[in-house]
């Protein structure tokens, strides 16, 4: 028997943060973004809005770090994220913006691949085809 795989944890934080292509300040919102992404201490002050349920960024974060009065299986859970994380056992969140051929491509032929109809690669290679379609067409990720 293969030993049991790892655990891996969608990256998802409920919210889209975005950058106008058109604004006379995008260095200065990249840093603003970068703050409120990569400081322990923010996202756990941004996560507790959300009693920990959202905001799941891929941050290192042990108990210590949390409030006291924060439910020890919140701690757990960040604190196990974080290792997985930092371990490459990530994948991305199935409603993410995607564009509706990506979207319902990833979403109706992912079912062959639970059923083996279908092989991983076989899969990956439908998606990316989609992908270059919608990139010739100029029709990538909707922001919405």
């Amino acid at each position: 028997s293969d030993p049991p795989r790892p655990s891996v944890y969608p990256l998802a934080i409920g919210s889209t943060l975005a950058i106008n292509a058109h604004s006379d300040h995008r260095d200065e919102a990249a840093i603003a973004l970068d703050y409120l992404i990569s400081n322990p201490d923010v996202v756990l002050n941004i996560a507790s809005g959300f009693n920990y349920s959202e905001w799941l960024v891929p941050l290192h974060f042990t108990v210590e770090d949390f409030p006291e009065n924060v439910d020890p299986r919140v701690m757990r859970f960040h604190s196990e994220f974080a290792a997985a994380t930092a371990a490459g056992n990530y994948g991305y969140a199935n409603w993410t913006f995607w564009p509706g051929p990506a979207n319902t491509q990833l979403r109706v032929e992912i079912e062959g691949v639970w059923e083996r109809l279908t092989t991983i690669d076989d899969y990956l290679a439908a998606q990316q085809a989609v992908w270059e379609e919608l990139r010739a067409d100029g029709k990538t990720i909707p922001v919405p």
